[in-house]
C-alpha cells in the first residue's frame, strides 16, 4: 500500500516528513512512516500538539499528515488572530482568501503560509474522518495543497485520495492504484484490494459479517461520481432514526455546524427521538473576542449574547436541510470533549455513545423541556 500510495504522490529523499499523529493510528504508520521509509524520506517526529509550531519551525518539513481537527484549529486560531485586527486588514484578508486580489491577494498571506507550514512545505493529508469543503479551501487559498483522503485500519490505511494530478472539493478522492470501489443497494462502499484484511483475528463471526469474496463492507455509506472520485456522506451504524422513522445522516450536519463562526464541535442527538437536537462546544475564544466577554466558559454558558450568536449560526445551517433533519434545540457545553476522557478515539473522532451516557441527563432534561415546542426555531 506505501508503493500504492507513492504512484500517486511523488515522494522521495529530498523530502522532511514532519509526523505527528500517534503510531497507533494506521494512518501515521502506513501513510505517513511507512511511506516515508520507502520513498526514503526524512522523519522528524513532533513533540505534541502544543509543540507542533515550534516543532514546524525546527523542522520546516515538506509533508505532513494529520487530521480534520487538527486542521480545523488551525483555522480557527487563525480567524481568531484575524478577528483582532482593524476592520480594514479584516476586509482584505476576507478578499485574500476569497481569490478576489490575485497575486496581492497570495503575497498578503505569505506569512500566514508561512507562520503554518514553513517554507518548505509541499502539502498537507488529512483522513481520519471528514474534512470540511471551508477548511480546505482556506488552505488552498493560502496557497498549501490539503489532499484529502478516505481509509480504515482494514484497509491498511488510505483506499482513495485526493493527488496533485487529481482533486475535487469535497471528495476522498479516486481509489489508489490497485483497489477496486463498489456500492452496495444501500449505499454502503466496498472494498477489494492488496490492503484489505485477510480475517479478523480469532474471530471468525467478524469475519463472515465484514468480507465477502474479497469484499469488505466499510459501514460507511457513499457516493461515486462518473469520474470516480468518492464522497462518504455518513456511517451506516451512525444514521439517526427519529421516532418518527425519518433517518438523518448527523455527519455533513455536523460539519456544517462547525464550519460557522461560532461552533467548535457538534454531537447530533436524535435516534429514537422525536427531533434532531445537539451538543454543541462553541468556539470560546473566538465569541469572547467577538462579544467583548470575559469569564470561565462554564460562566458564560447561558450568556444570551453567546446563546443568540450560536442560535444564529445553528439557524444558518437549518434553512439549508429538509424539515426532521433540523436542529430543534441545543445545549451549550464549556469544554470539547477529550480523549483522556474516553469521549474520542486516538484519531480524535467523537464517540457518540459514551457521549450520550455521559450526558443523558441532560439530553433527557432537553428534550423533556422542549416537547411542546419542536417545529419553533432552534432554541438553547
Amino acid at each position: 500500500m506505501a508503493r500504492a500510495t507513492l504512484r500517486d504522490f511523488t515522494v522521495g529523499p529530498d523530502d522532511s516528513l514532519l509526523s505527528f499523529l500517534p503510531f497507533s493510528h494506521v494512518f501515521e504508520r502506513q501513510s505517513g512512516i511507512f511511506m516515508a521509509i520507502v520513498a526514503g524520506a526524512e522523519i522528524w517526529v513532533s513533540r505534541g500538539l502544543d509543540r507542533l509550531a515550534e516543532d514546524i519551525a525546527a523542522v520546516n518539513p515538506t509533508l505532513m499528515l494529520g487530521v480534520p481537527r487538527m486542521f480545523e484549529k488551525i483555522v480557527d486560531r487563525i480567524r481568531a488572530e484575524v478577528s483582532r485586527q482593524p476592520a480594514w486588514k479584516r476586509a482584505l484578508f476576507e478578499l485574500a482568501v476569497a481569490g478576489r486580489l490575485g497575486p496581492l491577494g497570495a503575497l498578503l498571506l505569505a506569512p500566514v503560509r508561512r507562520r503554518v507550514g514553513g517554507t518548505r512545505l509541499r502539502m498537507f493529508v488529512s483522513g481520519g474522518s471528514p474534512l470540511s469543503p471551508e477548511v480546505e479551501s482556506f488552505f488552498w487559498a493560502l496557497g498549501i495543497p490539503i489532499f484529502n483522503g478516505w481509509g480504515m485500519t482494514e484497509t491498511t490505511s488510505g483506499a482513495t485520495a485526493n493527488t496533485p494530478t487529481a482533486h475535487r472539493l469535497g471528495t476522498v478522492g479516486r481509489a489508489l492504484p490497485g483497489v477496486e470501489l463498489k456500492l452496495d443497494t444501500d449505499g454502503e462502499l466496498l472494498v477489494r484490494g492488496p490492503g484489505v484484511l485477510r480475517e479478523y483475528s480469532r474471530d471468525p463471526g467478524a469475519t463472515a459479517e465484514s468480507l465477502e469474496d474479497g469484499w469488505l463492507r466499510t459501514g460507511d455509506i457513499a457516493a461515486i461520481d462518473g469520474e470516480g472520485f468518492v464522497r462518504i456522506t455518513d456511517r451506516k451504524k451512525d444514521l439517526l432514526k427519529t421516532s418518527g422513522g425519518k433517518f438523518v445522516a448527523p455527519q455533513p450536519i455536523e460539519a456544517a455546524l462547525q464550519g460557522t463562526r461560532c461552533i467548535e464541535t457538534a454531537v447530533l442527538i436524535g435516534d429514537q427521538h422525536p427531533y434532531v437536537t445537539a451538543l454543541l462546544v462553541p468556539k470560546w475564544d473566538r465569541l469572547r473576542s467577538e462579544l467583548g466577554l470575559e469569564g470561565d466558559p462554564a460562566d458564560l454558558i447561558s450568556d444570551e449574547r453567546v446563546l443568540g450568536a450560536v442560535r444564529g449560526c445553528v439557524e444558518q445551517v437549518n434553512a439549508g436541510l429538509a424539515h426532521w433533519e433540523t436542529v430543534k434545540h441545543f445545549r451549550l457545553l464549556p469544554r470539547d470533549f477529550e480523549e483522556a476522557e474516553d469521549l474520542r478515539t486516538p484519531s480524535l473522532k467523537i464517540k457518540r455513545s459514551a457521549i450520550r451516557h455521559r450526558y443523558a441527563d441532560l439530553i433527557d432534561e432537553m428534550y423533556a423541556e422542549t416537547a411542546h415546542r419542536q417545529d419553533a426555531p432552534a432554541q438553547a
